[in-house]
């Protein structure tokens, strides 16, 4: 089966989903991401629903950029996302540094992840030679 991706880039120093007006931001945010049908739901609960019957439909990628600044609660959610049953979800955290530091204080999230990656940045040689890779305008 082919994986259907959707990236979905949360800029965790704008969403918070600890609680209130950054939650709400966060949601209405997913809920544009994901390209919902309708008005977003008013409450919280109802919004949760509204998620996981999405990401049940299909399975789904979020990348999490920035992830070194989001708190506990924010992991938590996504936690909460994962576990459930119907969910077909894939999270990507992607961070600068501290991002492993922050990641393993979440024991009940960092058990769940399949692989820690560490990339380091590219030599001018490797950027010459990889990103002509990307599409050919950049091959010239």
């Amino acid at each position: 089966m082919v994986l259907a991706l959707l990236v979905v880039l949360l800029r965790a120093r704008i969403i918070s989903l600890a609680s209130g007006t950054p939650r709400i931001r966060g949601q209405l945010k997913l809920f544009t991401a994901l390209d919902l049908a309708g008005e977003p739901p008013r409450h919280p609960s109802e919004f949760d629903r509204l998620l996981k019957t999405a990401l049940a439909e299909r399975p789904r990628t979020f990348l999490v950029d920035e992830a070194q600044w989001l708190n506990g609660e924010a992991f938590e959610y996504f936690r909460y996302l994962w576990d459930e049953p119907s969910t077909q979800l894939a999270i990507i955290f992607v961070g600068g540094a501290g991002c492993h530091t922050v990641l393993r204080r979440e024991p009940m999230l960092s058990s769940r992840v399949f692989i820690w990656q560490q990339f380091t940045r590219l030599t001018p040689d490797e950027v010459l030679e990889v990103i002509p890779l990307f599409h050919p305008v950049w091959a010239e």
